[in-house]
């Protein structure tokens, strides 16, 4: 298991410290914990109410289209862009 991860800008690799004390060098490390795979919808006034389709990052239906809709976005980093 991983205890760190830290970015080593002299060398351009990441050290990864495992929980069994060995340092592993790497030039690319892949996070995936799994953190984002149910969703965690904001505390909306009035969501319920709203007649429209509502989507999350963690349940994207691929078949829906945005051409000419108005569209609002709510969110902070790559499920916001």
């Amino acid at each position: 298991r991983v205890r760190a991860c830290r970015w080593d800008a002299a060398a351009r690799v990441w050290r990864v410290e495992t929980e069994t004390g060995a340092t592993i060098r790497a030039r690319h490390v892949i996070q995936a914990t799994g953190g984002l795979h149910e969703p965690n919808w904001p505390d909306i006034p009035g969501r319920d109410g709203f007649d429209g389709p509502v989507l999350h990052t963690a349940r994207w239906e691929q078949t829906l289209t945005f051409e000419d809709r108005r569209v609002a976005v709510i969110g902070s980093a790559a499920s916001a862009v």
